[in-house]
């Protein structure tokens, strides 16, 4: 990932999200884990109007002193979360497309798919997270830069289904798939609990739509 683009999801392109201090012993960066891992659990439990700096604090059992020390605001804090999850996904679909074998790629997909579902598998409150970064212009900007980011390492999966299709198709059915997948795995968590028939109705509407697109392109 470029230093540019990583740069947008860290929040550096808007300074009320972006992270104060990042620590750099370990002391601190167990300190700022364990805001993190709180901050996550505080929001499924209460949603985003109840979610505080101050009941996070608590809930960490730190002082609030010490959560102002990383995070300006609750939104920057959530942004955070954010940066986490979209790292994460970004991570898992670009060791994807290292193994996805192109001439099998309806059960390339499937792959692709259980591996990023086993995120929400894991940690359902990604859902929520996600649906906190609508809250607010700065952070709805922001997830647009993260969701650029995801959908730079699924361009490569989709490219082999239009060998002459336009850089900017290629693109937009990179954005379909990106954006298919996000609705339906936040809806197979929908109660914090993991609904596997989701998952396959996901797979099925994404063999459909790449056959398709496969289909128009050849």
């Amino acid at each position: 990932m470029e230093p540019s683009a990583r740069g947008m999801l860290w929040g550096m392109g808007a300074p009320d999200l972006a992270v104060r201090r990042r620590p750099v012993q370990e002391r601190g960066r167990k300190r700022f884990e364990l805001i993190l891992t709180s901050a996550r659990s505080k929001l499924a439990e209460v949603g985003l109007d109840g979610f505080t700096l101050e009941s996070v604090a608590n809930a960490a059992g730190v002082p609030i002193g010490s959560v102002y020390q990383f995070f300006p605001n609750k939104h920057g804090l959530i942004a955070e979360l954010s940066r986490q999850d979209t790292e994460a996904l970004a991570s898992e679909l670009k060791v994807a497309a290292d193994g996805f074998d192109t001439a099998a790629w309806q059960e390339g997909t499937d792959h692709v798919v259980d591996g990023v579902a086993e995120l929400w598998r894991t940690d359902p409150t990604r859902r929520h997270v996600w649906l906190a970064m609508q809250s607010t212009a700065a952070t709805r900007s922001l997830l647009a830069e993260q969701t650029k980011a995801v959908t730079d390492e699924v361009v490569p999966l989709v490219r082999p289904l239009l060998p002459h299709g336009s850089t900017r198709q290629t693109r937009t059915v990179a954005e379909v798939v990106v954006q298919m997948c996000y609705s339906l795995l936040h809806f197979s968590v929908r109660d914090d609990r993991p609904h596997e028939d989701a998952v396959t109705e996901l797979k099925r509407a994404l063999r459909s739509y790449l056959r398709a697109v496969a289909l128009d392109s050849s």
